[in-house]
């Protein structure tokens, strides 16, 4: 993977891109996004999980981000859609909730 953080020239473009690109996927404005840390655009894409895949790669190739919080994001948003994919195949299949809380 090649990263991009120049300040200038080309790794900027490519990381004013990745912000508008971020941007139009969430739904927000270019100032809107540009105000927000790249972990915290990163966290947003997250949730719309396969929806916003080539943006959150981009983002993360472009603007530098600890690598921990990387990880922390791609775990938590790996553990919702094995939640989700569980809920759905619960519900498809009759299961009773009463009585389980």
């Amino acid at each position: 993977m090649t990263i991009f953080t120049e300040g200038s020239g080309r790794g900027l473009c490519k990381r004013i891109i990745a912000v508008i690109k971020a941007a139009n996927t969430l739904g927000l404005s270019f100032s809107e996004a540009f105000n927000k840390q790249p972990i915290e655009l990163l966290h947003l894409l997250s949730l719309k999980a396969q929806d916003s895949f080539e943006e959150a790669n981009f983002l993360v190739q472009t603007h530098p981000m600890p690598a921990a919080s990387i990880a922390q994001i791609l775990a938590e948003s790996f553990l919702k859609v094995r939640f989700i994919i569980l809920f759905q195949f619960l519900f498809h299949n009759g299961f009773a909730w009463h009585g389980v809380l």
